[in-house]
């Protein structure tokens, strides 16, 4: 009987296994390739003046550099940089145009900046914090008043990954209006 039970498992582990959707692997590398034609057209046409990030493969262009004084820490145990909290008014569309989301409330919308896609971290912090190079756009980083537009890689932003009206492998245009920094 015991041999029975075995020989049933094995089988509907196989069977089900069938099922078993197999993880797609994200190379990155070979995406940013594939966008980075159209997110450079797309920049020459929608934002001329903006500067390209070769460590990050982001377009943007600071509008306003804002009059904030946050300064931007590491954290002692992990090495990280200390994630503030972000008050901002913002707009994300697609290169098509579409515009996927947006806040223009007068206090804008709050967010930890560690809950944010990686694009939104290279833009806020600074290229070095307390001596560390970091993946940041700006000498300064964003501070309170700051305006700036980005245009990321997918690899930035969601990915091959579907995120509500955002389809997989989407290059983002992003501006952003920084309220306060906490």
């Amino acid at each position: 009987m015991k041999k029975v039970g075995i020989v049933l498992i094995s089988i509907l582990t196989i069977g089900f296994s069938g099922c078993i959707k197999s993880v797609e692997t994200f190379d990155f590398a070979a995406q940013l390739e594939k966008e980075k034609p159209e997110i450079k057209s797309y920049v020459e046409q929608y934002i001329p003046n903006a500067i390209y990030d070769e460590y990050t493969s982001i377009w943007y262009e600071v509008i306003k550099p804002g009059e904030g004084t946050y300064v931007y820490r590491l954290d002692p145990q992990s090495g990280q940089v200390v994630s503030p909290r972000v008050f901002v008014n913002y707009e994300g569309k697609l290169l098509n145009g579409i515009v996927f989301d947006t806040n223009t409330s007068e206090s804008g919308a709050e967010f930890d900046l560690s809950s944010l896609i990686t694009a939104w971290h290279a833009t806020f912090i600074p290229k070095h914090v307390e001596g560390v190079k970091t993946i940041g756009l700006t000498e300064q980083g964003l501070q309170k008043g700051a305006e700036i537009r980005i245009v990321t890689p997918s690899y930035l932003g969601y990915r091959n990954e579907r995120y509500g009206s955002i389809p997989p492998n989407s290059p983002l245009d992003f501006t952003i209006k920084v309220l306060d920094i906490k």
